[in-house]
Parts: structure tokens; C-alpha cells; sequence
């Protein structure tokens, strides 16, 4: 079992990825399955997700949501309620006690290899400390390693290449890979970010590097890094120029709500 995780601003984005929504809203049918919440009285998305910005709201903490996937070898009989143990003994390893924080899990079936996502809400129900965000690439290494051996599951060793870097295609570049995708996914739907410089400024706050390759037209090409995996754009399904396009229907979508808003101003 390998852990990923990244940090976001947006409950609903992130929880509407769980339940397996698309980029338009609608529900894949047998993507997703809820295993398990903490804390919370919805049981869907966006209830869940008003439930959870109500508890951190006025906190301190600017990126709330702290999102990691949990991920086994493709072929390992993992079961939904071994998953749903899996995920709550590692909020316990993570600092994230069930009693104290709002939680979501959800398995997904989009994937060869068994996997499940938990959402956390990082801000206590008491409004303390939130759950630290430094070093989470070596506690989730602990909390993995802890959990496999209580829970019996198959050990995932990372296979080094001669510059320490994981090998590519291994499961450990795959489930990075995905993180990478979802998160540039997530940062277009729920961010209107609408140049790369604020997408760059929204996946670096999840813990992504970002590194903008530009020639005397502008952005020529982009890469993406995490916890020890470097990739282009193409490699992670987003081309520089689907990105530019995609940020470019951003800001027409942003100005065509000023010019709206500008106009109902002016009847009034």
C-alpha cells in the first residue's frame, strides 16, 4: 500500500471528484462507492462540503483540505471494508484523529489497482491546530508501512534507480502521476485560474512544482514534480496548448461575469 497526498482550498471540488463526477457535473455510474464518513450528517458532495468549509471557515489555515489516495498493487484482494480500515488507521497515523476531524472516503473503481481517496478536513472540530502539512512523504512511508503489517497486506518496495528517483511505471510513478492530473483537473474546475502564472501559484500551494518553459511568444511548455516524480505536460494528459486553451475559456468566462454583473448595475 502507497499513500499521495496533496493540500487544496476547495471542498466541493475536491469531494465532487470523489463521488465521481465529471468535468460537467454529471456522475459516472460504478466509479465511485462512499465507504465511510466521520463527523458529518450529508452523504452527498456538496452538503458534505458546506458542513466542512462551516468548520474551517475563519481558521488561520488557508488550504484546508487535505486530500490523499491510498493506493495497492493491481491484482491484490483488497476488500471495501479493509479500505475503509486502511483509511481511518492512517488519519490516526496522520494526526487526523476521527474524533476530532471531518473525514470522506471514497473507493473508485477508474483504476487497475485497488484504490480509495480520503478527504480530510485539516481544522479539528474544536478549531485548533490543524493537521501539519511538513514531511507528509515520509509520514505517509511510516503510516503505510505500519498499516500494511497490521493489516496484512502485500509490500510495495520502491524500486531506486541509480539517481534515487522511483522507476517509471512502477505503482508508487503511477499513483503520482495520477495525483499530478487530478489536482491540475481540480485547480480548472474550481479555481478559475485563468493564466498559467495562477495555476502555477494554485498546484505549488498542494505541494506540486511547476516549472513554465517560455520563449518570446509566451508559455512554450510545462512540467510537473511530486515527491520525486518529474513529468511534461503531455505525460500527465495535459498538453501546453489544451492548457492554454482551457485558461483562455477561464478568462472569457471571468469577463463575460463582469460584463453581466456591469450591466445589471446599470439597469438598476
Amino acid at each position: 500500500m502507497i499513500a499521495k497526498t496533496s493540500y487544496g482550498s476547495s471542498f466541493k471540488g475536491a469531494l465532487l471528484y470523489g463521488e465521481g463526477q465529471d468535468e460537467k457535473g454529471k456522475r459516472k455510474p460504478g466509479k465511485s462507492e462512499l465507504l465511510h464518513t466521520e463527523n458529518l450528517a450529508s452523504l452527498d458532495a456538496r452538503g458534505m462540503a458546506e458542513e466542512m468549509k462551516a468548520v474551517a471557515k475563519n481558521h488561520r489555515v488557508k488550504v484546508p483540505v487535505m486530500h490523499t489516495s491510498l493506493s495497492w498493487k493491481p491484482g491484490e484482494a483488497v476488500t471495501s471494508e479493509q479500505m475503509r480500515k486502511a483509511s481511518l488507521l492512517y488519519c490516526e497515523q496522520m494526526g487526523a484523529s476521527p474524533e476530532e476531524h471531518q473525514i470522506v472516503i471514497f473507493r473508485h473503481f477508474d483504476q487497475p489497482h485497488p484504490h480509495c481517496h480520503i478527504y480530510i478536513n485539516r481544522v479539528p472540530l474544536d478549531r485548533g491546530n490543524a493537521v501539519a502539512q511538513s514531511n507528509d512523504y515520509l509520514r505517509n512511508t511510516k503510516a503505510c508501512r505500519e498499516i500494511t503489517r497490521q493489516l496484512g497486506f502485500e509490500k510495495l518496495e520502491e524500486k531506486k534507480t541509480s539517481k534515487g528517483l522511483v522507476k517509471e511505471r512502477s505503482p508508487e510513478a503511477n499513483a503520482a502521476k495520477q495525483c499530478i492530473h487530478e489536482s491540475i483537473k481540480l485547480a480548472l474546475r474550481t479555481t478559475n485560474v485563468k493564466s498559467f502564472v495562477e495555476l502555477k501559484e494554485e498546484l505549488e500551494k498542494t505541494g506540486i512544482e511547476v516549472k513554465l518553459m517560455e520563449n518570446k511568444n509566451g508559455v512554450s511548455g510545462i512540467s510537473f514534480r511530486a515527491q520525486g516524480f518529474a513529468y511534461k505536460g503531455q505525460d500527465v494528459n495535459f498538453k501546453t496548448a489544451d492548457l492554454k486553451k482551457q485558461l483562455e475559456k477561464n478568462q472569457l468566462t471571468e469577463e463575460s461575469k463582469q460584463t453581466l454583473t456591469l450591466s445589471k448595475g446599470l439597469r438598476i
